[in-house]
């Protein structure tokens, strides 16, 4: 297992050379002192180096995010001197980064969604990611990566940043979509969701860090025939405004689904991503997401993502069927999920290491 310390967060906050204390703990920017301490407490007792059935490398590294990490975050963030001090510096970036006309251009896709439909539900979103942030260590850093993305886009609409449509219609083609790709049963035999794991990679110019970044192992089949049960046209309904024309967003549904018969995850994902920048209020595109999500054990994203598709349809037949078991996901394998690994920062006050 890789070692926390040999990692960095280039994304969100963190690309910027401050540290994201906030997305270290789970918490939104919002959160109140009191809810500092509870999700402290609550981390600390998932890393403790007793938890059951944790190899020894396994205790080592969870020793390590709460020695090198999580208690720097804390000691900022439950004293209140120092916890309005960094507040202030952030309000401070959004309002630099505001001023140079910074384009921001979020890696995740559920920040995407943050960014383009400002409606979403922030302190709700990040209580959803966080709710497994650190019991699988391999995927840690990916969590604490996109709160950070997600508390870096709430600080830049509090500043009333509006990203220009063109720019987000042309990142959509830029971004590297990374993944690990195992063999996943379709959901009809969803006994064995797939191992996928999900992450950008197209680097921000203003990073100073960089992203390992990585192609599927299988080739997508653009258009191809597939034998596979799932047939969201025959569960799914369209509603949706705004945005393109109807027929060039189900040019790219209709090529995500065919991606999702073939369990080509990441292909699906990036399909849905370019039809969501059209029209972010189409609610077959947010069910599918959530599918997609889900078949890469990201529960907590998918929740999100089919709560938002019957926000804009009570209706949709994809998010009604698979929510429930989102909900049921999400609790039980809360409980038996194995950890794994980490990144990280240096130097000074924002320094992951808190000067060590």
């Amino acid at each position: 297992m890789a070692h926390p310390k040999t990692f960095r967060i280039d994304r969100g906050i963190g690309q910027y050379d401050f540290n994201d204390y906030y997305a270290v703990l789970g918490l939104p920017l919002t959160a109140e002192a009191s809810i500092v301490r509870k999700r402290y407490l609550a981390i600390a007792k998932c890393l403790h180096p007793d938890v059951h059935g944790r190899s020894s490398e396994d205790k080592q590294v969870a020793t390590l995010y709460l020695s090198k990490l999580v208690n720097p975050a804390y000691d900022v963030l439950s004293q209140e001197r120092e916890r309005t001090e960094y507040s202030a510096i952030l309000k401070l970036l959004g309002k630099r980064l505001m001023k140079r006309n910074h384009k921001f251009s979020p890696h995740s896709e559920l920040a995407k969604q943050y960014l383009l439909s400002q409606d979403m539900n922030y302190e709700q979103t990040i209580k959803e990611v966080a709710q497994a942030q650190y019991h699988d260590l391999e995927q840690a850093l990916e969590n604490i990566c996109l709160l950070s993305e997600l508390n870096l886009v709430h600080i830049l609409l509090q500043e009333g940043y509006r990203p220009p449509a063109s720019e987000l219609s042309r990142s959509a083609d830029d971004t590297l979509i990374i993944i690990n790709n195992n063999s996943a049963s379709s959901f009809t035999n969803s006994s064995n969701l797939s191992n996928d794991t999900v992450a950008n990679s197209k680097p921000n110019v203003v990073a100073k860090g960089s992203y390992q970044m990585r192609s599927e192992s299988q080739a997508p089949l653009r258009n191809g025939n597939q034998n596979n049960s799932f047939n969201p046209k025959s569960q799914s309904s369209t509603r949706g405004a705004g945005g393109a024309t109807g027929e060039s967003i189900e040019k790219y549904i209709l090529q995500a689904e065919i991606y999702i018969g073939q369990q080509l995850w990441a292909s699906a994902l990036k399909e849905l991503r370019i039809a969501i920048q059209l029209n972010c209020n189409h609610s077959k595109c947010h069910a599918l997401l959530g599918y997609v999500y889900l078949n890469q054990k990201l529960a907590g994203m998918a929740k999100v993502s089919f709560q938002q598709a019957l926000k804009l349809n009570p209706e949709e037949p994809l998010a009604l069927k698979y929510l429930s078991q989102v909900n049921g996901t999400s609790s039980s394998k809360d409980a038996q999920t194995k950890p794994k690994n980490e990144k990280e920062k240096k130097g000074g006050f924002f320094g992951w290491l808190g000067g060590g």
